[in-house]
């Protein structure tokens, strides 16, 4: 099972309706990065946020959204490795 652990660096607000994720660190560069998070997203981000496993929200997308397994894994390992590599998360 791959989990994925905050690494506390972001806030998290919902603005107009829209969810976005700002990073919060000492460089004023990442300051001026916010990411509005479309629905499935948002779904995903809370899920993570929850303490679910990669696995777990895949079953969780896929009855949310009744799409096929293999696309739900793609989504949501796409969206998971993005949060990995901007680092606001790491697998544990």
């Amino acid at each position: 099972m791959q989990k994925l652990v905050s690494n506390n660096n972001y806030a998290l607000s919902t603005v107009a309706g829209d969810t976005v994720l700002v990073p919060v660190s000492d460089s004023v560069n990442t300051l001026c990065n916010l990411f509005v998070l479309n629905e499935l997203a948002a779904f995903i981000f809370s899920r993570i946020e929850s303490g679910r496993d990669v696995a777990d929200i895949i079953a969780d997308v896929v009855a949310e959204y009744d799409v096929d397994q293999q696309r739900a894994d793609a989504d949501v390992n796409e969206f998971v490795n993005g949060l990995v590599d901007k680092g606001f998360f790491h697998f544990e």
